[in-house]
């Protein structure tokens, strides 16, 4: 089907825009806290994975950067103090290059600044790999924390639906790998869609026996000309382990950035 001038220059503006917020603004969005993502007004237009996978690159590389930088001022600093107390003869007579440099390293390891350095390099790796193998989006430990503490100050409780912010643990990573063999082991079937209640809304469980690509919370999902935002997605019991939780939207508006969620075969459950 051929678009009329108008509508087709509206996808590809839409489409633009999308890439520009995914790839340009994406991967450091990412770093922020879940809530913060989701009150950004354009958090729909962005592709959460791919801009978490980025993310979780672009820290670890930053933090190797560091790394050098601080390798190389602080060893040398280290080293030419230790070079001018030998020279003083306060380490003894037999001191060589190898001793000095051994001894810059270790008191370079013993320093704050070294690990914490570490710690965003482990951590970029761990956030990397939860979006790229488990759809798993997750903000940087730092201001995870300042979040935590403005919602005790303020009093504001966290979302039942949606798991705690403070979770990118390499249990995440093992938990995609997890995903592949289920993947492998079990053979493509319907969704089941579970209808819940929970006090005046309503919520959708999607269980599914693949993961669906691009359902990035919080993405809006149109199902039966009605619209849910996904909340979360997570893992639950073969033979359908996949689960995604959806709530429903009083209204919604259609767009590119919508799913259109439209099952041939789905096993429905009413609660």
């Amino acid at each position: 089907m051929i678009l009329p001038d108008s509508t087709a220059s509206h996808a590809t503006l839409l489409w633009g825009h999308s890439t520009v917020f995914t790839y340009l603004l994406g991967p450091f969005l990412a770093m922020l806290p879940r809530r913060w993502r989701n009150a950004l007004p354009f958090s729909g237009a962005i592709r959460w994975t791919k801009a978490a996978a980025l993310s979780g690159l672009l820290e670890s590389f930053l933090a190797l950067v560091a790394m050098v930088f601080w390798y190389s001022h602080s060893t040398m600093i280290w080293i030419d103090h230790a070079a001018g107390e030998a020279a003083q003869g306060k380490m003894g007579p037999e001191v060589n290059t190898h001793a000095l440099g051994f001894v810059a390293w270790s008191i370079m390891m013993m320093q704050p600044l070294t690990w914490i350095i570490f710690c965003f390099a482990l951590e970029g790796a761990v956030r990397f790999s939860s979006a790229a193998f488990s759809g798993g989006i997750f903000g940087i430990l730092p201001l995870a924390i300042v979040d935590t503490i403005i919602r005790k100050l303020t009093g504001v409780e966290p979302d039942a639906l949606r798991p705690p912010e403070l979770k990118p643990t390499l249990s995440s990573v093992g938990g995609a790998m997890r995903d592949k063999f289920l993947t492998a082991r079990i053979p493509a079937g319907a969704d089941e869609l579970r209808f819940l209640k929970s006090a005046a809304e309503e919520i959708l469980e999607i269980h599914a026996t693949r993961r669906k690509p691009d359902w990035d919370p919080p993405r809006v999902v149109r199902f039966a000309d009605k619209y849910y935002r996904l909340e979360q997605s997570n893992r639950g019991r073969p033979p359908r382990p996949f689960v995604y939780t959806l709530r429903r939207l009083a209204a919604g508006v259609p767009s590119r950035n919508v799913i259109l969620y439209s099952p041939q075969d789905a096993v429905t459950t009413l609660k």
